[in-house]
């Protein structure tokens, strides 16, 4: 069923702090869009007018109807994946662009976050009503169909081209990411220096809180409801985002299956990782690297990490230990129960 964005516009509170003898109030809208609830926070000394989150709302909405495969939207990576071995798609700027970005990423991940991995995504369609376990000869006869190389950029005329019949491009490891990005560099357009973006996880710090201090972002814990925390990590002008067991998944004769799939085995990946939570700048990045780095690994991934300029991440195990990079160790606040961090 396709889902359009709600706008509820919502005062949430008066701030009773001031920054430079400024009071600012808390203003909310939230809808449903990119196959997840969105919340925006803007912090204003002016009441934030409904028009202005419909400009942020309406601009989520073209990104998805662009970009989705999940939805009987005809969006312009259907048409590359509906156009594979046949011919070049000619897209937006926009989508050439995130394309570009995701095989950047994909590249740099050693191919454990995948922008090809689209057609054994739509064989598990894990997080939709019908998920099953397929059989081992399709799952085998699809990951001949994962392949970054066989992706054909035209810079000149913004064409894209799937090489081989079958294959598709699935950039939901990247869209909300992007998409937030997105928010928060409108939100700077329109003048506004503090604000809290939300995908469905997917947490954008825009600045800092307007009395400068920053954003406490909880990190939920793997194995309880999603209104539970097992530690808070402070945070400004960064974003925070989370790939885990918890989000996708289905249970199938006693086994859960998660959604964060290995295309070298092509089932869901075993590595003792519960989640990953990547801290940085840029939110496509954060969004591509936590699903890389789940697939990693506890060990490669803090490697692999700490060599990263800017970045880092939060490990939790599923024999429940919390693994931190080094410049996080600081920012992160423990407060669950029956964790050891490491």
């Amino acid at each position: 069923m396709k889902k359009t964005a709600l706008l509820i516009m919502i005062i949430i509170s008066m701030l009773s702090t001031s920054c430079n003898n400024k009071v600012y109030q808390q203003y909310s809208s939230e809808g449903f869009v990119l196959g997840t609830f969105v919340t925006i926070t803007i912090y204003s000394e002016k009441e934030v007018e409904e028009e202005k989150f419909k400009i942020l709302f309406d601009k989520l909405s073209n990104i998805e109807k662009s970009m989705t495969i999940n939805q009987e939207v005809n969006s312009e990576v259907e048409q590359i994946n509906i156009m594979a071995g046949k011919g070049a798609v000619v897209v937006s700027d926009e989508t050439f662009y995130l394309i570009q970005k995701g095989i950047e990423y994909t590249k740099l991940t050693n191919n454990r976050f995948d922008i090809s991995v689209g057609a054994l995504v739509k064989l598990w369609n894990i997080g939709f009503e019908n998920a099953k376990v397929p059989n081992a000869e399709r799952i085998e006869s699809t990951l001949s169909l994962i392949g970054i190389e066989d992706i054909t950029l035209n810079e000149q005329d913004k064409s894209i081209k799937l090489e081989r019949e079958g294959m598709m491009i699935d950039l939901g490891g990247i869209a909300k990411g992007y998409a937030a990005d997105v928010m928060s560099a409108l939100i700077s357009e329109m003048g506004y220096e503090f604000a809290l973006i939300n995908l469905g996880g997917n947490i954008l710090c825009h600045g800092s809180k307007p009395d400068g201090q920053n954003f406490k972002i909880g990190v939920r814990d793997p194995y309880k409801s999603s209104e539970d925390y097992l530690g808070v990590i402070a945070q400004s002008n960064r974003s925070i985002v989370t790939s885990g067991i918890y989000e996708r998944n289905f249970i199938q004769d006693g086994i859960l299956y998660h959604h964060i799939l290995d295309t070298t085995s092509g089932y869901p990946v075993e590595n003792n990782v519960a989640s990953v939570t990547i801290v940085t700048e840029n939110s496509a990045y954060a969004d591509a690297l936590s699903t890389g780095v789940f697939l990693m690994g506890i060990e490669e991934g803090l490697k692999f990490v700490e060599d990263l300029h800017n970045v880092e991440a939060i490990f939790i195990s599923t024999d429940k230990k919390i693994y931190l990079t080094t410049g996080v160790k600081d920012a992160f606040s423990y407060s669950g129960e029956g964790y050891e961090i490491k």
